[in-house]
């Protein structure tokens, strides 16, 4: 395993552990757990491929998610700036949305 490898290695098992702290403190009155789950899932995007499909077909088939992400690119860092940037889809007319994102951006 090259020197790429290994940090790939890392970054995925930080991205797990992120992932099972965030599920681990989900209930929690602070919303720590939300902020866990999303940077795991942040980590893994960057460096899996089958995540990076399965967020491209999500935003395909919901469109607030997908404007909803694009909001939200521009106050991240550059690298997952670019690895969001690689899910972006082309929405279908009349595709599903997601209730709780369709509340959400109707505030703004």
């Amino acid at each position: 395993m090259g020197k790429l490898g290994v940090g790939k290695l890392a970054i995925k098992c930080a991205a797990i552990l992120c992932i099972l702290a965030g599920l681990a403190t989900l209930w929690l009155p602070i919303p720590t757990g939300l902020i866990l789950l999303a940077l795991g899932l942040a980590l893994l995007l960057m460096v899996s491929r089958q995540v990076a499909g399965w967020l491209a077909r999500l935003r395909r088939r919901y469109p607030d998610l997908d404007r909803w992400l694009q909001r939200a690119e521009r106050y991240l860092p550059a690298r997952l700036r670019r690895a969001l940037a690689r899910t972006k889809a082309q929405t279908k007319p009349g595709a599903k949305t997601w209730p709780v994102l369709r509340k959400i951006t109707a505030r703004r």
